[in-house]
């Protein structure tokens, strides 16, 4: 199995500014707006998986968020089994809450990318001729139950501009958040999607 190398900056969680919220799942949203949901494992490995969070039509699977899972290691016994289902193809949100645990997603870094700093591949999936931006969000993803919060990955995620925009993200997610991007967080992700 292919091996990823993970920028450093990418698991920082010491980006200017952060928020904390109770969180709404992409699945719910994806299904919400259009219609179906599904998830594509594209690639993954002990540290690192890349999914195409998709919706379909007229029997096309249309990219809706790229998604960037930075799994914390070691993974904690009590959510073991869990996690094996996530790395069985499973949706990380859904699965976590169908196992009894809440969502919460901490935004270190809110912005846009040009498409045309993506992969062909990767604007294929979405499915985008022309150059279009394309908001990102990077966050951590805790679990929660019983009163207690555990780290599980740090996730980067790029959006379809039909799904969600950077202003969308930030409605939100933290209209607070710095409007200047961190030059090294956005280099990090793009080195991530070219290497797609």
């Amino acid at each position: 199995m292919r091996q990823f190398s993970v920028p450093p900056v990418l698991l920082a969680t010491a980006l200017a500014a952060c928020s904390h919220e109770s969180e709404l799942l992409n699945s719910d949203l994806i299904r919400q707006r259009f219609g179906n949901y599904g998830v594509e494992v594209v690639s993954q490995d002990e540290n690192l998986r890349r999914s195409s969070l998709y919706s379909t039509h007229a029997g096309q699977r249309i990219c809706r968020t790229y998604a960037f899972v930075v799994f914390d290691q070691p993974v904690r016994g009590d959510i073991s089994a869990t996690h094996d289902s996530v790395l069985a193809g499973g949706s990380i949100g859904s699965t976590f809450r169908d196992s009894g645990w809440s969502i919460e997603k901490e935004t270190l870094f809110i912005g846009s990318i040009s498409s045309l700093r993506a992969s062909p591949d990767f604007r294929r999936r979405m499915h985008l001729a022309a150059e279009t931006e394309l908001a990102v969000h990077v966050y951590r993803l805790l679990l929660a139950r019983d009163g207690r919060s555990l780290p599980y990955a740090t996730i980067a995620e790029v959006h379809h501009p039909d799904y969600l925009t950077e202003a969308g993200l930030r409605e939100l997610y933290g209209a607070d958040l710095p409007d200047d991007p961190e030059e090294e967080a956005i280099a990090a992700i793009v080195a991530l999607i070219r290497s797609d």
